[in-house]
């Protein structure tokens, strides 16, 4: 085994990740090469030291405040809107700009309609996918 296929195993090799093969030519190759052994402990010291950082848990009664805040819901729901409504207003009137342009051929209006007809079709599929599973979705209330 060369130094190059070793380094991309390495890591995989830590997290208990290859084959028995794999694994086997690794460890011999370790043995042998002072260089891809070097890292080899470097990254094993790097991932215990990883896996002994503990996170800060936020306060579950500040996270509700936060969640419920009146500022936040009405910067939340405006934002969105603030967006939604002119970018429908620009791609409708896009649209209208280029169908009723005459300098287009019609194969690439016909094609083009073809695309956003398409496109709407998967945005309703998903929009619909996602209000009858939004109930039953188990991960809806995770907090972060």
């Amino acid at each position: 085994m060369e130094c190059h296929d070793a380094s991309t195993l390495i890591s995989a090799y830590l997290d208990g990740e290859l084959t028995q093969a794999d694994a086997q030519r690794l460890r011999l190759h370790l043995e042998d090469c002072r260089d891809c052994a070097r890292t080899h402990q470097e990254l094993r010291l790097l991932k215990e030291q990883m896996g002994q950082l503990s996170y800060p848990n936020a306060d579950a009664e500040m996270l509700k405040l936060l969640e419920q805040d009146s500022v936040s819901l009405l910067g939340k729901w405006s934002g969105w809107l603030l967006l939604l409504i002119p970018g429908l207003v620009l791609a409708a009137y896009g649209l209208y700009e280029f169908y009723s342009e005459t300098g287009e051929p019609i194969l690439i209006k016909v094609l083009f309609g073809a695309f956003q007809l398409g496109m709407l079709v998967l945005f309703i599929t998903v929009l619909r996918q996602r209000l009858l599973t939004y109930k039953k979705d188990k991960y809806r209330n995770v907090k972060l």
